[in-house]
């Protein structure tokens, strides 16, 4: 199936219809199902403000209708002719979904006006993609980069900017100064592995990873552009105590990280540097993951021991005891820093939270230390963490056998 590979199961179509669209139309409640498994958002409007469910109504799918209300359909949609899916249902049905729609706990006493697509940003999106996909080299100019505010957050090594490409409005990474004046970090060898780096990835392409548009290599302005996620990452959201997240959403941050984790292990890619904080949410509630494959170049992770030093929490024992040759797999290494992440977005508490970031470190590898697990915490998502962060690498599980049993429990 296509979504296996990373297909968006959010694409539109020149009418703003999606995926789901389809399937409820189509009758086909097993692809219905597996969309909205695969993080399929619900309640989005076609150019004509139609929903799914105003799709399974028309044509009388009456299962599909159910299950999409189980799910959150609304029954009180209106399209752009003031149109719910009742109305588009038959007096019969109408009346029988009408009465599970409020069973399942839906207020159906007044109309929803849901938005449809802003043209704008989809147009802006194509021309990202577009221009991905026909540039020459992923190299510009540093005069065609306005960088605009310094973002919250930033890495030990580098900092990043809300900024400004071709009209786009974009996020760059940049090292820091002193990074850039080390000779070392920026040689001819390290732009090599860079260029070789971003070709690769650029030539990537799946709903949770955050693309690579376009960098720079100029001396003293290295840097590498991205699209720009206003909402921000996921550990400052999981540590604002405003947001509020029920378990369905926290499951569905699980599942798109691991998601795509699993697309760049299966693509041969480590990430090496997984953290909250590299792990962005979209409007939606989407995951985009940003910094994967840069583990080889150093102007952009700096030294594995500055990162002990500063971000200890997400490192894995075997990272602590030794520098990582390039071509060392340290695949194990994101399955360890996937199972902090989990544990952070299940209890929303930061591993090791009351420990000095030196300490961190040494009780890891010569202690076996890990967060204690509080008690709300279910068995099962429990015994998957401590799983993933083992101290003997080789007996983690794969990123690809931790895939399904969060989507079952996404499902």
């Amino acid at each position: 199936m296509a979504l296996e590979f990373g297909v968006d199961p959010n694409a539109v179509n020149s009418t703003g219809d999606t995926a789901l669209h389809y399937a409820a139309m189509s009758g086909n409640l097993d692809l219905v199902e597996k969309l909205i498994a695969a993080s399929a958002s619900l309640n989005v409007a076609n150019d004509h403000g139609n929903i799914p469910l105003h799709y399974s109504c028309f044509w009388r799918h009456e299962h599909i209708s159910r299950f999409l209300i189980e799910k959150g359909e609304l029954v009180t949609a209106v399209n752009s002719f003031q149109k719910s899916p009742l109305d588009r249902a038959g007096p019969e049905l109408s009346a029988a979904l009408l009465e599970f729609a409020q069973q399942c706990g839906q207020e159906t006493s007044a109309q929803v006006q849901l938005p449809t697509r802003n043209f704008e940003e989809a147009e802006s999106i194509a021309r990202i993609r577009f221009l991905i996909k026909n540039a020459p080299s992923w190299q510009v100019s540093s005069n065609l980069l306005d960088f605009q505010e310094l973002l919250a957050s930033p890495s030990p090594f580098a900092s990043v900017y809300k900024g400004e490409w071709s009209g786009f409005q974009v996020a760059i990474k940049q090292p820091h100064p002193h990074i850039q004046e080390n000779k070392q970090m920026t040689s001819n060898m390290e732009l090599d592995i860079l260029d070789k780096q971003v070709t690769m990835m650029r030539d990537l392409f799946h709903v949770n990873l955050l693309p690579i548009l376009a960098g720079c290599t100029e001396r003293g302005n290295w840097c590498l552009v991205t699209e720009f996620q206003p909402v921000g990452n996921l550990g400052l959201l999981l540590q604002d105590p405003a947001y509020s997240m029920d378990q369905y959403q926290a499951i569905r941050f699980a599942v798109e990280t691991c998601r795509g984790v699993a697309f760049l292990h299966e693509n041969g890619i480590p990430h090496g540097a997984l953290k909250p904080s590299n792990i962005l949410v979209t409007d939606d509630g989407g995951i985009r993951i940003t910094d994967y494959g840069l583990s080889k170049v150093k102007a952009f992770r700096g030294s594995y021991g500055g990162a002990q030093i500063f971000e200890p929490h997400w490192i894995a024992p075997e990272i602590f005891l030794e520098e990582p040759h390039p071509d060392k797999d340290i695949r194990p290494a994101d399955v360890y820093a996937f199972g902090m992440v989990l544990f952070m977005i299940v209890t929303r508490l930061l591993p090791f939270e009351s420990m000095h970031p030196m300490a961190i470190g040494h009780k890891v590898v010569t202690q076996s230390l890990r967060p204690t697990m509080p008690y709300f915490v279910p068995e099962h998502l429990s015994k998957l963490i401590s799983l993933c962060w083992q101290q003997d690498h080789t007996r983690r599980p794969l990123i690809g056998q931790v895939l399904p049993i969060l989507e079952k429990l996404h499902s």
